[in-house]
């Protein structure tokens, strides 16, 4: 099997996605990908000339089930990682065990039980389905990046060895990074790099590990240490891909946030707006990417007070998002909430009620009145009436959305303080007197 003829025929921007992926994600498409693969047996035997025909006839009886497919997708997404991400060729030797094991060793394919190995091999023309993979956008957190934007070569291959650890590293560092625990997801990236500089130190995977420990920095607001990592992340970008590629919109963003820190909001003005031309070129491919630099750049403005240069940002924001996930969308809604709340802070209360009562009809239509997302905007404009003073409005939307509620439900001790808020501002002091003890109480058991 020449699995280097794979790699040859594998679409760029799919390449793309296995650099930028954990080993878990890339398993998952290729999983998606042998799914699809299977639906038409006869198409990949002509993908395939080199498959002797007693294994493609037994294909066709391959259950298409995440339990007998994964061994498959495990192994071939290992091999495309070892030469995709670390430019190290597998021989047909490594490939042919690594494939045989996946589908022998835990019963292997309906009638295959008498084969025992995968001779014949040489010539596999291709790997199915890699065309047209599902859920590509958005998978797992994988970057969206045009295909006409192709790395320079990453250097040496990395040691097998090497390859797993910094593999382990990253994607362990990302896990982290979602679940909110940055000062060790900090932690798994330095240890990426650290290999990294030692083994390849100018290719994309330490390019990945920059950008993630960068934003793990400034999650803890660590600017100082942010500083050199977002300016090497960048350098490297502009080498490996050019000045122009959207991923390195975020450096700009995140050097902006330092130059904040440093109260040099000129310098952080022109890397906002830097940013923001790099995301204004690709915004049609990443939309999610793209109002989030908008915003980013929007809530700059704001916070200067600069409404006249943060209102047209918000519009704008606004617009990409409903072209791109439909007028009445969840995620037009949970704008339309966090402009509210800019409303709201500019005591613009009418308004921020508006726009607050619009994303609740639309959150109320998709998700049903009583998830807890809901139930967060709807407390969110209880917020809205109690800043503009309109105590009973708010009391009137706290009491109905504390009904709704199980005594456990995620928010209900938020509502009932802020209810004890209202009433005490209402003067009702008896009653708020009477939800403070529950509070109270509920924080004691």
């Amino acid at each position: 099997m020449n699995f280097n003829q794979i790699n040859q025929n594998i679409p760029e921007e799919v390449k793309q996605i296995i650099r930028y992926s954990s080993e878990e994600e890339v398993v998952e498409i290729m999983l998606q990908s042998l799914k699809m693969a299977l639906d038409n047996p006869d198409e990949m035997a002509k993908a395939m000339p080199g498959m002797p025909k007693q294994m493609m006839d037994s294909m066709k009886l391959f259950p298409k089930t995440d339990a007998t497919l994964r061994p498959m997708a495990k192994a071939m997404a290992k091999l495309l990682i070892q030469q995709v991400k670390h430019g190290k060729n597998p021989t047909e030797e490594e490939v042919n065990k690594a494939v045989t094991e996946a589908l022998f060793g835990g019963g292997g394919i309906p009638g295959m039980g008498g084969m025992g190995g995968l001779p014949g091999m040489a010539g596999l023309g291709g790997l199915p389905g890699m065309g047209a993979l599902p859920g590509m956008p958005g998978t797992g957190g994988i970057p969206n990046t045009p295909s006409a934007q192709r790395a320079i070569p990453q250097g040496p291959p990395l040691d097998l060895e090497v390859a797993s650890k910094v593999d382990t590293f990253i994607s362990n560092g990302k896990n982290r990074l979602a679940e909110q625990e940055f000062e060790e997801s900090e932690k798994e990236f330095a240890k990426a790099i650290e290999l990294l500089d030692e083994h390849q130190p100018e290719g994309d995977l330490i390019f990945t590990a920059l950008q993630h420990q960068s934003i793990a920095q400034l999650e803890q607001a660590e600017y100082l240490k942010a500083e050199p990592v977002l300016k090497r992340w960048l350098r490297l970008g502009e080498k490996i891909y050019s000045p122009e590629h959207p991923l390195l919109a975020g450096a700009y963003l995140g050097l902006a946030r330092v130059r904040e820190s440093q109260q040099k909001m000129d310098d952080a003005e022109l890397l906002y707006k830097r940013a923001l031309a790099i995301a204004e070129r690709n915004g049609d491919q990443d939309p999610e990417a793209f109002t989030a630099t908008i915003d980013s750049v929007a809530y700059f403005y704001e916070s200067r007070k600069r409404h006249k240069k943060a209102d047209p940002l918000f519009e704008r924001s606004y617009e990409v998002r409903k072209s791109a996930y439909g007028e009445k969308s969840l995620e037009v809604a949970d704008f339309e909430i966090e402009y509210a709340l800019v409303l709201n802070e500019r005591s613009q209360h009418e308004d921020a009620v508006k726009w607050c009562q619009r994303a609740i009809e639309t959150k109320e239509a998709e998700l049903g009145d009583q998830d807890p997302e809901t139930i967060e905007a709807v407390v969110q404009l209880a917020e809205i009436y109690f800043d503009a003073k309109d105590f009973d409005a708010a009391d009137k939307i706290l009491v109905a959305v504390i009904d709704k509620m199980t005594p456990c439900a995620e928010g209900r001790f938020e509502a009932i303080e802020l209810r004890a808020q209202v009433l005490r501002e209402a003067g009702r002091d008896a009653e708020a007197a009477e939800l403070e003890k529950e509070l109270s109480a509920a924080e004691e058991s």
